[in-house]
């Protein structure tokens, strides 16, 4: 149900709803987050860095980096949704025994008359907002010098610190909100108590979130409102030590490389407020968690002269490194990269590499800590689609405790829970690049490289989404989906998407860049035009209408809330005239497409069924235009100002697009502006 218009004057006034102000609910009545959420988020960041080296002798230096970062950001977010279904709540029991969580029969602002088991609202009356205050640290302090004439060698350490502090505020207290929205009654003098007459509730104020915005009071949120903080320390401690130099000498050469080891360590503390520790506050809860991680690394890298001075062999050298990790969350692996670098002749260059990949997941991803998340799905299994499913698949329904008919879940966004998973495994896989590098001698400060790129990963660690879950369970009857699913009575209590092992991903594309330098106009000038062509991008999905897991190719796709674009290039030119640069940068985005699904869930294209759609929507493609000036001066200052996005593009509408209907890490959100930088160098 839905507050209509008030039957005294009209409007909707905030006041006490009646049961005439009642009407069904419709999709008009859904609210529009994105006015009220920040495209931008402000921040205030400092940085210091200072770095030193002093040489003990020939032989020995020591340096020394130390890196501090302190940040304070806020994000605004649409008003606290608070639903009965999820959040703490007055729990009451109906006359037939059946326990819920909702609004009393006897709230003096119910219009019903009976317990309302559901109740959802969006407490417009009040803002949501998140703010960080983090601080973090890095000092390096490292040991390098000779070893006699051939070698040298370096040994350093690291330590790394960060410290996060975020608060949420806006957030809604169970214990309080249940008594808000339990029985109330109205005294002799008027007021509205919680409670009973015989049993009153003292320093409580009765929620009324029926009457429409304006009927939740100051009085009231301050009742039921809440700040929650959380904390994280996050440590990274790496010692390192390398000995490298000319080995021995060869026909065609020295060979030279060297050997090193590496010591890794990573902690991570988060510690959640003790209100989404214990499940008591609206919005998305979890327990904190600690881990760290540990590996010791052996690795080796060379150079080996094949031939030299040999008519269309100026020389042919041999690239070798091989590293060994030991980590004590699970078994050790040993990777590779071997190279081939061929000068044909002077200034150009053929080279290819072909290596192993073995990429362990964080300390974040293995030690996240578990929150709720409320991802877009719906349920295949609600009452409204049951008629649409065959009868194996309501079978599939009932046999996880649906009742015939359908549950009640009409949502749109189901309850989710993300963050580490302790049992990841790395990923693996092999990478290959095959290319040529050119520097006519004929044409002086001309570079030209183009290379061919292919990666193929396995066991990407990548979650399941929650639309992929209910519908590979319900529609297609997988039942490793179905494990993702809880249920209660029913009813979904949560969707499981962390993050496993779950996917293949391949990539292959060409990669281009020219550089030109020349001295002209009493100044010099400087191009470089970099251009990335992807011939394939490949990943493992899982595919609703088949039932089963594939490969689907997202080269030139908007899908899962990313960008996938075929080709990007990027042209700068710059002139430098003394200690004055002026530089022009141009970037290019192709043009993407698109399925018609939208957040509601209209008709899904499938290729073997024209009749059920089958619509793609594109993307323009874009291009940026960016300039700069920037003066130096003697005595270290620089002076940088510029305007980015000269054309003032506006970034495109992209109608499953989850953050403002637009791809904000692909696209520019505020069209032409300015900036104006002071650095110094000491």
């Amino acid at each position: 149900m839905a507050s209509g218009p008030s039957q005294t004057n009209g409007v909707c006034d905030g006041g006490i709803a009646s049961l005439d102000d009642m009407r069904d609910f419709t999709d008009a009545d859904t609210y529009n987050y994105n006015p009220v959420n920040y495209l931008q988020t402000p921040y205030e960041k400092l940085n210091f860095f200072v770095e030193g080296h002093f040489d003990f002798n020939e032989n020995v230096s020591v340096y020394s980096e130390t890196r501090i970062n302190h940040r304070k950001s806020r994000q605004e977010l649409a008003a606290v949704p608070y639903d009965t279904r999820y959040d703490p709540a007055y729990t009451g029991v109906t006359p037939d025994g059946t326990s819920f969580n909702g609004v009393s029969r006897d709230n003096f602002y119910n219009p019903f008359g009976e317990d309302v088991l559901r109740s959802r609202r969006r407490m417009l009356e009040g803002g949501r907002s998140f703010e960080q205050d983090v601080t973090r640290f890095q000092q390096v302090i490292g040991f390098e010098g000779d070893i006699g004439d051939n070698y040298y060698y370096d040994v350093n350490y690291n330590y790394g610190h960060s410290s996060t502090a975020s608060t949420d505020f806006g957030q809604l207290y169970g214990p309080n909100l249940a008594k808000a929205m339990g029985p109330s009654f109205q005294n002799a003098d008027g007021d509205i108590v919680c409670g009973t007459p015989d049993a009153p509730i003292a320093d409580c104020v009765s929620m009324n979130v029926f009457g429409g915005p304006g009927s939740v009071t100051q009085e009231m949120l301050d009742y039921v409102s809440a700040p929650l903080i959380d904390s994280s320390t996050y440590t990274l401690q790496t010692v390192t030590a390398f000995v490298g130099g000319d080995v021995f000498e060869l026909p065609a050469g020295t060979l030279s490389g060297g050997l090193g080891y590496e010591y890794r360590k990573e902690e991570l503390n988060a510690v959640n407020d003790s209100g989404k520790f214990m499940g008591e506050v609206t919005g998305n809860k979890g327990k904190g968690t600690s881990g760290s991680l540990e590996v010791n690394s052996l690795f080796g890298e060379f150079v080996i002269p094949v031939l030299a001075d040999l008519p269309a062999v100026e020389r042919l050298d041999l690239k070798a490194g091989i590293r060994y990790d030991d980590f004590d969350a699970f078994d050790a692996s040993t990777t590779y990269q071997l190279g081939l670098e061929w000068g044909i002749i002077d200034g150009l260059l053929f080279r290819s590499t072909y290596g192993t990949v073995f990429r362990a997941p964080g300390i974040g991803s293995l030690y996240a800590p578990e929150s709720d998340s409320f991802p877009s799905a719906t349920d295949p299994c609600r009452s409204g689609n049951w008629n649409e499913l065959t009868s194996t698949q309501q079978g599939y329904c009932i046999a996880d405790g649906v009742p015939v008919g359908g549950s009640n879940n009409t949502d749109s966004q189901q309850l989710a829970q993300t963050g580490g998973n302790p049992e990841l495994q790395p990923e693996e896989g092999d990478t290959f690049t095959v290319g040529v590098a050119y520097s006519p001698n004929f044409v002086e400060g001309l570079g030209l490289t183009v290379d061919y790129w292919a990666i193929e990963l396995d066991d990407v660690i990548d979650s399941i989404s929650a639309g992929d879950s209910l519908d590979g369970c319900y529609l297609g009857g997988v039942s490793s989906l179905c494990d993702n699913i809880e249920r209660t009575n029913g009813e979904i209590s949560y969707i499981n998407e962390k993050s496993v092992n779950l996917s293949r991903m391949t990539a292959k594309g060409v990669d281009v860049e020219a550089n030109y330098a020349l001295e002209a106009l009493a100044g010099d000038f400087a191009f470089n035009l970099s251009w990335t062509h992807f011939l394939e991008r490949e990943n493992q999905v899982y595919n609703a209408t088949t039932n089963v897991f594939e490969m689907e190719d997202l080269n030139g796709r908007f899908k899962n809330d990313t960008s996938y674009a075929t080709d990007k290039l990027n042209f700068t030119a710059g002139y430098t005239w003394e200690d004055l640069t002026v530089s022009y940068n141009m970037n290019y985005i192709s043009g993407l497409e698109y399925d018609d699904l939208t957040y509601w869930g209209t008709t899904p294209n499938d290729p073997n069924d024209p009749s059920k759609g089958n619509h793609q929507y594109e993307v323009d493609s874009f291009v940026y235009h960016d300039v700069t000036v920037a003066y130096n001066f003697d005595f270290g200052t620089k002076i940088s100002v510029g305007v980015t996005n000269i054309s003032d593009e506006q970034p495109p509408y992209i109608e499953p697009a989850f953050n403002g209907s637009t791809d904000e890490s692909t696209y520019r959100l505020f069209g032409r502006s300015w900036f104006a930088r002071i650095s110094q160098k000491f």
